[in-house]
């Protein structure tokens, strides 16, 4: 069987002289250096190779399994045959893919990698050492000879031994420095693309920044701003937090222009607007709407703060000595501020805010410029309901306190946003709802376009207390917030620890047994 697996393992090479000798010689004669495996070359070059042709053939011949697949792999890599040392024919395998390995080191093209094979082979199956190796490939030397004399054949043309070892050592040399070439191509290839990657992720930053920004001011762009402020409405109305934004309009700008000349100008919108950014926190959205005109959106706003931002920017403006060739250009502002909260089911929150913010900076210009004008769109009862939850949260109660003063909680604030959590879910958290009660809740809130907290209210289900709590920890983490204050550096653990606990005990609303008293019930 072994004889016979061994004879038939190249057959398809004696086939493919015999059918397409035209086209086959070429890919011998490229096969000649011995630096490419035969049936690598073959599949590069025709498609296809002599072991596909030789099982084909075998197929058809409904030859024994064992002969096909010994056939298949006695070009396999070691691994390969290992893979298959359980099986009842392995070591057929094993003699025909180390037979391949001897013969080609004889008598093909590739001695070098035959002769690496052979090694690893031989080592592994037979527990040959590299002078056992040495020793065979002696003996079917002599034995090669013996059977040309048996028939008649030349084989002078065969390498002796050492001359093999020689040529075969010549080929793995050639080897090894074609693959330090290849290593060193790729390498130069690997570092060219990813120069050519940072050059082209560098050119597309720069673009991003100049989508996004206004190129005489550098600070955002309309597009940028209106693209922000929906996203912003959208989060606000999940979260049922306020929304608010400025409208800054530099005064008497043509006239600077007409005066000055608009390289003065320039000079004004840019200064005015690096001004602005430097009272700005790095959440807030500082951008140039169009001509002399600056928009900002405010993160996490109240009423109160907008007003006093806006004051503060008007100010600073006022303050700011703009000197352009030795002449001192006056320069103030006029601003309108806007808030609002984000109903379920408005679509035009948007047109509406910016409309607002703009009359109100109109009322400043109205009212002798150098002003600032707020308007709320938020409904009275809403209104109370805000100003309700922002005293319960534990970071004004620390400023009552006296603990902090608003700018040190604030930056702790920046640095510990809580993560998004709905209303139900925490009332379920704190006991005081069920699933059932969600549920209802909800089909409601379908029905009314009314906020999950009012609803609940009006059904009965949480009392004005309880759902003023709910919002403040929806608004703010109170155990995320003294982490912080710890992790700066301003508390140390156990102040936190008793501040935290202090608050909740204070600031918890108790519930007392029995249904809860609808607001038309209790009046």
């Amino acid at each position: 069987m072994r004889f016979l697996a061994g004879l038939l393992a190249d057959i398809g090479r004696l086939a493919m002289l015999k059918t397409i000798a035209k086209q086959y010689l070429p890919v011998l004669e490229a096969a000649e250096d011995g630096l490419r495996e035969l049936h690598e070359l073959e599949q590069e070059i025709l498609g296809f190779d002599h072991i596909e042709v030789g099982l084909e053939l075998m197929r058809s011949w409904e030859l024994p399994e064992p002969l096909v697949l010994s056939a298949a792999l006695h070009h396999a890599d070691l691994e390969q045959l290992q893979a298959k040392a359980d099986d009842s024919y392995a070591s057929l395998l094993q003699a025909v893919a180390t037979s391949a390995a001897i013969g080609e080191y004889f008598c093909g093209y590739g001695k070098g990698q035959a002769l690496q094979r052979a090694k690893r082979f031989t080592q592994e199956f037979y527990g040959f050492s590299e002078e056992d190796l040495n020793e065979f490939i002696e003996q079917t030397s002599a034995r090669i000879e013996e059977a040309g004399q048996l028939f008649s054949m030349n084989t002078s043309s065969i390498p002796d031994p050492s001359e093999l070892l020689a040529r075969a050592n010549e080929q793995l040399a050639q080897l090894a420095m074609r693959a330090h070439v290849e290593s060193q191509q790729a390498k130069a290839r690997e570092r060219s693309i990813e120069e050519e990657k940072k050059r082209l992720e560098s050119e597309n930053r720069e673009l991003q920044q100049q989508a996004v920004h206004d190129p005489l001011t550098e600070v955002y762009n309309r597009r940028f701003f209106d693209e922000t402020l929906s996203r912003e409405i959208a989060r606000a109305r999940r979260e049922a937090t306020p929304v608010a934004l400025l409208f800054i309009d530099i005064d008497h700008f043509k006239q600077i222009n007409d005066t000055y000349g608009h390289h003065c100008g320039d000079l004004v919108l840019q200064r005015v607007a690096k001004l602005i950014d430097g009272i700005l926190r790095s959440s807030d959205v500082l951008a140039r709407y169009g001509g002399e005109e600056f928009t900002i959106l405010i993160n996490q706003p109240t009423e109160k703060g907008i007003g006093k931002l806006a004051e503060r920017i008007r100010q600073r403006v006022e303050q700011e000595e703009i000197i352009v060739e030795g002449q001192r250009i006056p320069v103030t502002v006029s601003i309108g501020a806007a808030i609002a909260l984000p109903q379920r089911h408005e679509t035009d929150l948007a047109s509406r805010l910016v409309a607002a913010a703009d009359e109100a900076m109109y009322d400043s210009k109205r009212g002798g410029r150098n002003q600032v004008h707020v308007r709320s769109l938020i409904q009275e009862p809403e209104r109370r309901l805000m100003q309700r939850v922002t005293q319960h949260r534990f970071s004004r109660w620390l400023v009552d306190r006296g603990l902090f003063d608003i700018p040190t909680v604030s930056k702790a604030l920046a640095y510990c946003r809580p993560e998004p959590v709905r209303i139900g879910q925490l009332a379920q958290q704190h006991g005081y709802l069920t699933d059932a009660e969600v549920e209802q809740i909800l089909q409601t809130q379908e029905s009314t376009g009314e906020r999950f907290g009012a609803a609940a209210v009006r059904l009965g289900l949480l009392r004005e207390d309880e759902l003023v709590h709910l919002l403040a920890q929806q608004r703010e983490d109170a155990a995320k917030l003294a982490r912080t204050l710890v992790q700066m550096g301003l508390l140390d653990q156990r102040r936190a620890e008793a501040l935290l606990r202090e608050y909740i005990t204070e600031r918890s609303p108790r519930r007392v047994a029995g249904p809860i008293a609808t607001p038309a019930q209790a009046r």
